[in-house]
């Protein structure tokens, strides 16, 4: 896509092409105050703890789920190649 094509999109590009001084407010900006009672919440050690126990028991049993790795004899190849 060319400079000409952006433009024709988007006109309030128009003073930046132009090198001048522009001025742009993000229409999905949301305030502080807004957002201040969520970054007020707290993860406790406790939550922390209790995900990565979760985590570490999934982890065990996806691991032990898994079939043990084939022997690397030679026997077991020429079976293997039978099949």
């Amino acid at each position: 896509m060319n400079c000409e094509e952006y433009l024709a999109r988007d006109p309030s590009l128009r003073p930046v092409a132009r090198q001048e001084e522009a001025v742009w407010i993000n229409p999905r900006l949301i305030p502080y105050d807004v957002t201040k009672g969520v970054s007020e919440l707290v993860v406790s050690d406790a939550d922390i703890a209790d995900a990565a126990a979760s985590t570490a028991t999934m982890c065990t049993r996806s691991l032990s789920s898994r079939r043990p790795a084939p022997p690397s004899s030679s026997a077991w190849r020429r079976r293997r190649s039978k099949a």
